[in-house]
Parts: C-alpha cells; structure tokens; sequence
C-alpha cells in the first residue's frame, strides 16, 4: 500500500459522512487491508443494488443483531429508516421476529437461512426463495451484504468500538 493511501480513504470516507470519521473506519484502519476491502466493499454495495438500500439495512441490522454488535445495530436502525423501512420491520428484526411486510420478511427470512447454512440452501428451499421474487443474484446480493457486515460486526465485536453519538440507540 502506498504511503498516505489510508489516510486518503480516511478523507474520502469523511466526505461522506459530514466531515467525520465513524469509529467503525477509525478501527478498521488499523489494517489498511481491512479498511480498503470494507470501503470497496460498501462502494460496491452501493452502486445500483438490485434489491435496494432498505432491503440491504434489513439484511445488516439482521447480521448486526446476530452478531450481538450494538454499534452495527445502531447504524442499520437509522440506515433502515433513512431508506423507508418501515419501523415494524425494523423492530421485528431487532426481537428475532420476522417482519409482516412481505418483501421485508422474506429478504430477513433469506437472510437467516443464508447465516444458518453458510449458503447451503437446498434446490427446493431455493426454488421457494426464488416464486417470493429471490432469484440467485439476490441471495448472491444477500450474501455480499452478509459479507460486508460480518467484517464491520466482528470488527467492532474484536475492538469494543466505542459507539458514536448518531447511532446510539435508547435501551
């Protein structure tokens, strides 16, 4: 890596966030392999997802949750409602429940099952997936959102990242 690289990440990363470095980004910089495979990552994410931005914070507030990451957690509540998810689903997958709306509940219920088995879903489960309108490039987008965020969870979860003010979350 080239002298001043992770800091130039640092400035980019800042931009995005009014001026500010999340701790998350502070952490990660300390292996600039992480930080730049996790900037890349989230780019990627974010150019033209086929299932949208409040179905891929459902999907980090779901590896979030399960990861036990309250920093994570914190983030994807507001990421979820800044993309309009509605707050039932939000809520519902913070209580381990599956949200009532359908496109909701079924990208959670995809994401579960793609947590549980490492992607090892059978043809008719996939198939089942598949007639609820997740075809294998989105369980594919799932799993690179799943990947995405088991980096930022087990970050945060390894260094006890400290949360900033804007994601602390009541409770």
């Amino acid at each position: 890596m080239e002298p001043g690289e992770t800091e130039r990440v640092l400035a980019r990363v800042a931009k995005q966030f009014d001026g500010v470095v999340p701790n998350l980004y502070r952490v990660l910089a300390r292996s600039p392999v992480a930080l730049n495979a996790f900037v890349a990552l989230e780019a990627t994410l974010d150019h033209a997802p086929r299932l949208g931005r409040g179905a891929h914070a459902l999907v980090a507030l779901e590896v979030a949750v399960q990861a036990g990451c309250r920093y994570c957690e914190g983030v994807f509540v507001k990421e979820a409602a800044a993309a309009g998810v509605a707050a039932e689903s939000v809520e519902a997958v913070r209580r381990g429940e599956l949200p009532a709306a359908p496109a909701d509940g079924d990208v959670v219920a995809a994401t579960r099952r793609l947590l549980a088995t490492d992607g090892r879903l059978g043809r008719v489960e996939t198939a089942a997936f598949r007639a609820r309108g997740l075809g294998e490039a989105e369980l594919l987008e799932i799993l690179a959102v799943i990947a995405t965020y088991r980096l930022a969870t087990a970050a945060n979860n390894l260094a006890r990242t400290r949360i900033d003010p804007e994601y602390r979350l009541d409770g």
